[in-house]
């Protein structure tokens, strides 16, 4: 029987991240689960003309593409899926930190639109203007989390599942929802050193980090488990 691969992203990039998977995703049942759900808000945002932005989610991404249309405007990217999305929209994206605080260091201007998330885990516009960089930020849209469904819940208690966590934010909401004492045939394969702490700290037992802290690192250590390697 083969493996669950539990996807519990919006399921947009859940289906963008299996189809990266390639063939390594016929080693795999998927099952999609969505638990975080993307609300955006009602705001204006800003044209983009004359500006250098900061996106830390294709999300923030995607907020700010349902009011404006980019050509070749820079912008400064989290992660690569982050610049990805950003490319796609238009933009001319600078990758190279793998988190929000590594864009402190990567950032060369001096004023820079934040297009952000309600909640964030890191404050870049304080960390920014200890640099000396005025941030304009923009709150375009909200995350709420969802309940796993009772599939999802079966399937962990009954089948070998294996359960990429790309935040902190769905690592916690995980935490909250699975018994560690109920899921020994669980692995959950997390993006950062970060993210696997809540899993240790809760007491899971079957915990792997990413080959290199990103997307790219965790789709090796995903193709690994698939041929038998992990």
């Amino acid at each position: 029987m083969k493996q669950i691969l539990l996807m519990i992203r919006p399921l947009r990039q859940a289906k963008e991240f299996v189809a990266d998977l390639g063939t390594v995703a016929d080693a795999f049942d998927v099952l999609f689960d969505p638990i975080v759900q993307i609300d955006f808000l009602s705001i204006d945002l800003p044209a983009p003309q004359d500006r250098v932005f900061v996106f830390t989610s294709a999300n923030a991404v995607a907020a700010y593409a349902r009011q404006h249309t980019v050509q070749k405007i820079r912008a400064f990217c989290v992660n690569e899926a982050t610049a990805t999305a950003a490319g796609k929209a238009g933009f001319d994206a600078v990758a190279g930190a793998t988190d929000a605080a590594g864009l402190v260091d990567l950032i060369d201007v001096d004023h820079v639109t934040y297009i952000r998330a309600r909640d964030v885990s890191f404050d870049l516009t304080n960390a920014l203007s200890r640099k000396g960089v005025e941030c304009e930020e923009f709150v375009a849209y909200a995350q709420s989390s969802l309940r796993l469904s009772m599939d999802s819940l079966h399937a962990i208690e009954t089948r070998h599942v294996v359960l990429p966590v790309l935040s902190n934010t769905a690592a916690e909401s995980l935490i909250d929802q699975i018994d560690p004492t109920e899921a020994h045939n669980l692995t959950v394969v997390c993006i950062s050193s970060k993210v696997s702490n809540h899993f240790k700290t809760a007491g899971f037992s079957s915990i792997i980090e990413a080959a290199t802290p990103n997307r790219a690192g965790l789709l090796t250590r995903l193709a690994e488990i698939g041929s038998g390697c992990g």
